[in-house]
């Protein structure tokens, strides 16, 4: 697939970065009102167009991680040491009511079916109704780990959740699910962006407190991140550009590696497309490749 021109300008993503980078711990989420309509937000990192410059046409996304990769400010040098200080700032206040919400410890797991946007949460809860079957052994856990919770809350007030928690014998791995459909809007920058602050959210002590994880196997070292994508979408594009060594996407590549995440792509048929109350086990057929940050 080759990326079509988009109308932003360098000088624009470059204002927009310097405007966004100044709140490096919402630099994920951050948007922006769009240079030619003042009326309309974009969401920074979810742009993958390239630059519509006449001596400049690179794709954005890639720009953008060159950018990240090189980000010096008063808080740092590099996204990990910037987020690192941010917290450290900024720091995250104990959750009183724990990790597990009050909703969750019901065997009842409810499902959105009227809205498409909630496709994500229908995935990860899913999933968490099957842990039963799929910790014991299957395509799942072999990827992924054993399934300890899902959607879990970060601050003590905020919507940042964890999709999801899994645990293998080596490390407690952050997941970072994104929808299995077309109209994907994430990009796979965003989610690296976005999987990446949530771990400085995370307590991480206290979480292996809160669920009583073995401290002679796990510690706040043990953490690991992992976005599971899904093909014929915006990230899994990206993802293939990758790992076929693309040079227009060296620095997204590099930024990858830099911040140590695994990147799983499922097939589209991995996930029956109609999640209800009525869905069985048999509709989880996990098909994936696992791109291991170590390999890239």
């Amino acid at each position: 697939m080759i990326r079509r021109k988009g109308p932003y300008k360098k000088k624009d993503i470059d204002e927009m970065f310097e405007c966004c980078a100044q709140d490096i711990g919402k630099l994920y989420d951050a948007s922006r009102p769009t240079p030619w309509d003042t009326s309309k937000k974009s969401k920074l990192l979810n742009i993958v167009s390239c630059l519509n410059d006449e001596k400049e046409n690179r794709n954005i996304e890639d720009y953008l991680a060159e950018k990240i990769l090189n980000l010096k400010s008063e808080k740092g040098n590099g996204i990990k040491e910037c987020l690192k200080n941010y917290f450290k700032e900024n720091p995250i206040k104990k959750r009183e009511k724990g990790y597990v919400p009050e909703e969750h410890r019901t065997e009842d797991i409810k499902f959105n079916t009227e809205d498409p946007r909630r496709r994500e949460n229908n995935i990860v809860r899913l999933l968490y109704k099957f842990k039963g079957c799929l910790n014991k052994g299957s395509t799942f856990k072999d990827i992924f780990g054993e399934i300890i919770e899902y959607e879990v809350p970060l601050a003590e007030k905020g919507k940042n959740n964890i999709d999801m928690l899994t645990k293998t014998k080596e490390h407690i791995n952050i997941i970072e699910w994104k929808t299995d459909s077309e109209r994907c809007k994430d990009s796979l920058l965003r989610a690296m962006l976005e999987i990446t602050t949530y771990e400085y959210e995370l307590l991480k002590g206290e979480f292996i407190d809160k669920f009583k994880l073995d401290k002679k196997k796990y510690n706040e070292n043990s953490f690991k991140k992992i976005i599971a994508i899904f093909d014929k979408t915006k990230p899994a594009s990206t993802y293939k550009y990758i790992k076929s060594k693309d040079p227009e996407h060296k620095n997204i590549a590099k930024l990858l590696k830099e911040l140590d995440i695994d990147v799983v792509l499922l097939s589209q048929d991995s996930i029956v497309k109609n999640i209800t109350d009525d869905t069985k086990i048999e509709d989880c057929k996990i098909k994936a490749e696992v791109l291991k940050s170590a390999d890239i």
